[in-house]
């Protein structure tokens, strides 16, 4: 009986680590190929390739811990890195909905799962946050343009000087929505990521970057990104710490 008992909770564990990506791509024709990368320490690594089917496609696979994953398409370029355009998700066990939007990658969504869901509001409410600065850029494209080629230092000055303390006031924002999603979002895969990017940056140290990290659920601590930012504590903490004396 306890053997049967034992079987039957490795199995549950087994069906819980497990995840899948259901993905549209509309427009993509048949048999092209769609890549599955996870983040690696010298950049993404590659997880699988599928094809597309009638316009869907589909990732299976195993995720003992939630990792960043980015799914990208084959022949889908971003004209201004000439390279594939990529749309980031968070692997998690349970099913994983994400819409590729081939044409504009800023409209695609993921949803699903409960870090997913968090990720796609996440992004909805920065794509307002940032908004006045996407509006200024497109008003005053033209403007600046004029200002170039005529050599209109003057104007030049205006419009940069207007765009960097916009830019400043979007940065402060943003920057205090990912500290408070950090707090209220302790058990959340994002909250290590955004830790791990003010810890890597150098943005959060000492005390406030320790209390982050611990303050969030002791399995991201078991995470990729919560080995990097605990590796990284570690560090700060041996340069803080005085020298001994021989």
């Amino acid at each position: 009986m306890k053997q049967v008992v034992l079987l039957f909770s490795a199995l549950i564990l087994i069906s819980c680590n497990k995840f899948k990506v259901e993905g549209t791509a509309k427009g993509i024709k048949d048999g092209t190929k769609v890549f599955l990368e996870g983040a690696g320490e010298m950049g993404p690594v590659a997880m699988d390739t599928v094809e597309i089917k009638e316009g869907k496609f589909e990732f299976e696979g195993k995720s003992e811990l939630p990792e960043i994953g980015i799914v990208s398409i084959d022949g889908v370029i971003d004209p201004q890195y000439q390279s594939r355009k990529s749309l980031p998700f968070i692997i998690e066990s349970g099913t994983i909905e994400i819409a590729f939007d081939t044409k504009d990658i800023q409209k695609s969504r993921v949803s699903g799962t409960t870090d997913n869901d968090l990720f796609q509001k996440y992004t909805d409410e920065s794509v307002l946050i940032n908004k006045p600065i996407m509006d200024f850029q497109k008003n005053n494209n033209e403007a600046m343009k004029k200002a170039m080629e005529t050599n209109d230092v003057a104007v030049q000055t205006q419009l940069n000087e207007e765009y960097g303390k916009l830019a400043q006031s979007i940065s402060a924002k943003m920057d205090a929505k990912s500290k408070d999603f950090i707090k209220n979002n302790p058990s959340s895969m994002l909250s290590m990521l955004f830790l791990e990017n003010y810890v890597s940056r150098g943005t959060m140290q000492g005390k406030e970057a320790k209390d982050a990290f611990e303050k969030l659920d002791k399995k991201l601590h078991e995470t990729k990104s919560g080995k990097n930012v605990k590796k990284a504590l570690d560090a700060q903490l041996k340069a803080a710490a005085p020298e001994k004396k021989k």
